[in-house]
């Protein structure tokens, strides 16, 4: 529990708890490292504000510009996090949500922006449709499904309808 001025607040039980310290093995410097991938990741963050204060501007080619910055830091993240083995020396740190909030801000709300401030879209309409994609979204981001076992997002032709047809493609004979 957690004790304010004025308000007694419950925090959920995963939030006060720690997990025990990793083996002696792990060295100040490895875990250092290690968090230093949970910075890079949450760099994405800083770069979609960029990309978002550009798009304020309708400076359409810088947003998408910075917007690929962040692909490019996302794609790389996750591989680098798996070499320096982040789960076991931060084990207090999510890397998962970490790149889900990132990914949310960069995938889906600053592009929202864009497409509801662009005006590419009825004025009456801009808005109903951002927030539709922007709640449809949160609510995909919410499923537990949306990775796989291995937490690598799933494949394209796992989501798409034609699984079925597009298996057969994928798998080597």
């Amino acid at each position: 529990m957690c004790k304010s001025a004025r308000f007694l607040i419950a925090l959920p039980a995963t939030m006060d708890q720690t997990t025990p310290p990793i083996s002696s093995s792990a060295s100040p410097r490895m875990r250092a490292a290690a968090f230093s991938v949970h910075i890079f990741t949450a760099l994405g963050a800083g770069v979609a504000l960029i990309a978002m204060l550009e798009a304020v501007r309708e400076h359409w080619t810088n947003m998408f510009g910075w917007l690929g910055v962040a692909l490019v830091i996302d794609a790389i993240d996750g591989p680098i996090a798996r070499r320096l083995d982040v789960m076991r020396l931060q084990p207090n740190w999510s890397g998962d949500i970490l790149d889900l909030v990132v990914d949310f801000l960069t995938y889906v709300f600053v592009p929202a922006y864009a497409i509801t401030a662009s005006g590419l879209l009825l004025p009456l309409a801009a808005p109903v449709l951002g927030i539709g994609i922007v709640v449809s979204s949160a609510l995909y981001f919410a499923d537990r499904r949306m990775k796989a076992a291995d937490k690598r997002p799933p494949s394209i032709c796992s989501c798409c309808i034609c699984r079925r047809r597009c298996r057969p493609l994928l798998l080597p004979r």
